[in-house]
């Protein structure tokens, strides 16, 4: 029951995320158009069908839907001959169409129509609101024959490991800084309430989360920068400026600012920090400090340096891009 609920609300946050209606997200269209030149050649026979030479097509339109996890629902409508066209033949099997009889509307048939899951439809309703344990999916050993393995220390994972190991901070990551300036390291925060930004529309999780993604601060470090909950405060990395909006937390250790990522917008500009946050990644760059294997940039222990916002009105911020 807690994983439907779960399921059911994140569903719902996804569809305010992308701007689609609930019940948008879980239908797909899908469909094909294909023309051909049919060209059938008989025998020279006396008594031998004569030659035909058509043009045919084939139209198919199709919507599936996932009711649930593992119900799914779907049709499709097919172009075709049902019919017959010249000649009488038709074939209600296949959904090829000639074009013959010009002026004569062509038709369109259900082609397919079902519903499909794991349990047979008749046993999920004789099993309304029961669990089935005996039916969860369990990965299967391997086949007999099978030789294959996972690599799990690939060689330049193994060269990238003692790189790290040799490392003393990410700040050995980045470059063309002097790291005494930026002595504070900013790491990712996970929210009870939602996951990064995703949720945030909901007015029951917005109640819990709030509007912005706080900067949080061990008290001692704040009180040391002369900073209390809810001031701006101007977060600086090698690269770019973002606005926060600072509160104490106890559980965060001192020399660390802990931040949600994936709030704000897209515009450099962070004076509406309070209301939709701001996006961490502006302080990072895809050209220095980033994973020589998979790409990844750096998203945590990033270093910054913080200091009170400049600007004296407590209800704006501005960010600033410092370069690529």
């Amino acid at each position: 029951a807690l994983r439907d609920e779960a399921d059911k609300d994140f569903t719902k946050a996804y569809s305010a995320k992308s701007g689609l209606p609930e019940w948008a997200t879980a239908v797909k269209f899908n469909g094909d158009l294909r023309g051909r030149f049919d060209g059938i050649y008989r025998s020279t026979e006396p008594d031998a069908v004569s030659d035909r030479n058509r043009l045919r097509y084939r139209l198919r339109f199709g919507v599936t839907a996932n009711l649930m996890d593992s119900i799914e629902v779907g049709f499709r409508l097919a172009s075709g001959d049902a019919e017959g066209g010249i000649g009488g033949n038709s074939n209600p099997i296949s959904s090829n169409q000639s074009l013959d009889n010009n002026g004569i509307k062509k038709g369109i048939y259900i082609d397919l129509a079902y519903a499909n899951s794991r349990m047979p439809l008749d046993a999920v309703r004789r099993h309304r609101g029961v669990v089935h344990e005996d039916l969860a999916m369990v990965v299967q050993p391997a086949d007999p024959g099978a030789t294959a393995r996972f690599t799990v220390a690939p060689a330049d994972l193994m060269d990238e490991l003692a790189v790290v190991r040799a490392e003393t901070s990410s700040a050995d990551v980045f470059g063309g800084f002097t790291s005494d300036a930026y002595p504070f390291r900013l790491v990712s925060r996970r929210l009870k309430a939602v996951l990064n930004s995703l949720g945030g529309e909901l007015s029951v999780l917005r109640r819990t989360a709030g509007t912005t993604n706080h900067a949080h601060m061990n008290p001692s470090d704040m009180e040391e920068l002369g900073l209390a909950d809810d001031d701006l405060v101007e977060i600086t990395s090698p690269r770019s400026t973002i606005t926060g909006v600072v509160a104490a937390s106890p559980d965060v250790r001192r020399g660390v600012i802990s931040m949600a990522h994936s709030w704000g917008g897209v515009s450099l500009s962070d004076d509406k920090v309070r209301d939709i946050g701001t996006p961490t990644s502006r302080l990072v760059s895809t050209h220095d400090g980033h994973d020589p294997v998979t790409g990844m940039v750096v998203q945590s222990a990033i270093p910054v340096r913080i200091r009170r916002h400049a600007s004296a009105d407590a209800s704006a911020g501005a960010g600033t891009l410092a370069g690529g």
